[in-house]
């Protein structure tokens, strides 16, 4: 279940064909979720709150990041961008 709180590293990429068999823009919300907790693409389309750098945001997973571990997600450069500018590249994002 993901009611439970996780925590990881917040990286972001330029979104395409997701592995859940969209096409995906940039300007969309767009998670890529772990490979640990990818769960064989249950999650697809599933909404995450994402808290880092003292901001909230929402984004849906359409996408698998096999390189992230645990608690990781890889976000859309919209969304990235509502937490931190796209030159950080990496942050730490607590989300459920």
């Amino acid at each position: 279940s993901l009611e439970r709180r996780f925590s990881g590293r917040g990286t972001w990429f330029n979104v395409g064909l997701g592995a859940c068999g969209k096409r995906n823009k940039d300007s969309q919300p767009i998670i890529a979720m772990n490979k640990v907790q990818w769960n064989n693409g249950k999650l697809c389309g599933k909404w995450l709150t994402i808290k880092a750098n003292g901001k909230t945001a929402k984004g849906y997973i359409e996408d698998l990041c096999p390189s992230c571990k645990k608690g990781a997600l890889d976000l859309s450069p919209s969304l990235f961008k509502k937490f931190a500018p796209l030159s950080k590249g990496v942050i730490t994002v607590n989300w459920n």
